[in-house]
């Protein structure tokens, strides 16, 4: 009976895992990733209990409890990016346009960002990573990624790959939630020490734009 129970925790435990992070099961061998959920399980002490949340704890194994030479040296940031993903399609925060002007100037107005993003950035572009794409090194540059839900009725998660700029834009209407698109990009031209604030502050609107067409940018906030 104890062996027929062990089974079946495993199996739930796995199954689990396979969905969380199928892209690492994927480009696993069937022995390797059985060898890995094994150690998982057998040696790594999680800290909650919580099933659906499990897969974080299987990132902090391969953060902390896991020392293999043989694992791809992304193993831990491909994990993470698709944790992420996984923990923005189960929040039960939802998407509201309540105080929202979805036809608001974007740089004279307070920028409504979708509450369900996160920034991420990794040495590996972890979101091309696949069976075919299997990189030895890491790029010549930081991959910025937004992953974040759509509004749509499916909720489903996106994801984005944006520049420096663009990253640091998001930063700032994060981190101040008051300000104009105006006085965001504005504090970049400073931060860059640009010769022509007006240039990035045009080539900023576009930016926005963009961000607004997937999703990212909700739009203004209404006027209180």
């Amino acid at each position: 009976r104890m062996n027929a129970y062990q089974r079946v925790v495993y199996n739930n435990i796995e199954d689990l895992l396979a969905h969380n992070f199928p892209v690492i099961h994927d480009i696993t061998s069937a022995e390797e990733w059985h060898a890995m959920v094994r150690d998982f399980v057998s040696n790594f002490r999680c800290h909650t209990p919580i099933f659906p949340v499990f897969g974080q704890e299987f990132v902090r194994y391969l953060q902390e409890g896991r020392d293999n030479p043989n694992d791809p040296p992304f193993l831990v940031e491909l994990a993470h990016y698709e944790w992420v993903e996984m923990e923005i399609y189960l929040s039960e925060e939802e998407i509201t346009l309540d105080s929202v002007d979805t036809e608001g100037d974007l740089l004279a107005s307070q920028i409504a960002l979708n509450p369900l993003l996160k920034r991420l950035a990794y040495h590996f572009p972890v979101h091309h990573i696949s069976e075919d794409f299997l990189p030895d090194t890491p790029g010549d540059q930081v991959t910025c990624i937004v992953i974040f839900r759509r509004q749509n009725d499916d909720q489903t998660v996106g994801f984005m790959e944006v520049n420096p700029i663009s990253d640091r834009l998001l930063a700032i209407l994060q981190d101040n939630p008051e300000l104009t698109g105006h006085a965001a990009l504005s504090q970049i031209a400073e931060e860059m020490q640009h010769p022509n604030p007006d240039a990035v502050i045009a080539g900023g609107l576009e930016i926005l734009q963009q961000l607004q067409n997937e999703g990212i940018v909700l739009g203004t906030q209404h006027s209180k």
